[in-house]
């Protein structure tokens, strides 16, 4: 069989966590910038291109949302096939690897907490060198993109921002996951490539993304408020996106396919 079952990769995935939890704390950092890199860098492709889709935005709204979500993904094949650390599905990772008693609850808040600040930096470098400081957002339509969607993720309540959060995490993990049901480049990259299309068309809310879009738009001249960005957004954006790895995908196929020593 060219592809590893369900069974199979709770194995795999908790040799990760095992794999995580073994790394330096030097290693995990400068992963971790990497991986906040990268997400950044598939941002900026995105909004470069469904940020120009003016008169399509108009008239197929649904049309730009799909394509956003098509070239977003991007950032996630740079984690995946290059061994950056991403928390989000490192959430999932680590969980998997907890279950199954082959990492402690120590280790996994370690890894959690060096991906999570590492992503941020990894993020902001990105903000400011390759999107602020190149003015590739300069004309007006790109800042007006990037404002909307900063001033969507900072509209919603709560609980609300919550749900979004988990329903992003639900999808990015399992696309993780899939990742190791292949056992080939294509089939890695087509395998995650549907489940992050799916969450950003959707409009659900990932941490370490919204550490690039809302600062971008901070920089830029939005008027949003240091504040705003972590109460209204970051924390319950990274609590739901704990709450849904850790839930719908960790312990749900650990459950199922793990062993517990």
């Amino acid at each position: 069989m060219n592809y590893n079952r369900p069974n199979q990769i709770i194995n795999i995935v908790k040799e990760g966590a095992i794999d995580k939890a073994s790394k330096s704390y030097r290693q995990l950092v400068v992963l971790a910038i990497l991986g906040g890199s990268y997400i950044a860098l598939g941002s900026i492709f995105a909004i470069i291109v469904a940020g120009g889709m003016i008169q399509t935005s108009i008239l197929n709204p649904g049309l730009v949302k799909l394509v956003f979500g098509l070239t977003f993904p991007l950032g996630f094949v740079l984690v995946t096939l290059a061994g950056a650390e991403l928390f989000t599905s490192t959430t999932a990772i680590m969980s998997v690897g907890v279950y199954s008693r082959a990492i402690k609850l120590n280790e996994l808040l370690r890894v959690w907490l060096i991906s999570y600040l590492g992503n941020f930096l990894g993020a902001i470098i990105v903000v400011y060198f390759f999107a602020y400081s190149t003015h590739i957002f300069s004309t007006d339509y790109y800042r007006d993109f990037i404002f909307s969607i900063a001033d969507k993720k900072l509209s919603n309540n709560f609980y609300t921002t919550f749900i979004k959060g988990v329903g992003a995490n639900w999808l990015v993990c399992l696309a993780a996951f899939l990742t190791y049901s292949s056992k080939d480049v294509i089939g890695k990259i087509f395998a995650l490539w549907a489940p992050v299309t799916a969450f950003v068309a959707m409009g659900f809310e990932h941490s370490i993304a919204n550490m690039f879009f809302i600062p971008l738009a901070k920089v830029l001249g939005a008027n949003i408020n240091f504040f705003d960005f972590i109460i209204k957004n970051l924390l319950p954006v990274t609590l739901g996106n704990i709450f849904g790895g850790v839930v719908f995908v960790g312990l749900a196929y650990s459950f199922v396919y793990s062993e517990r020593k």
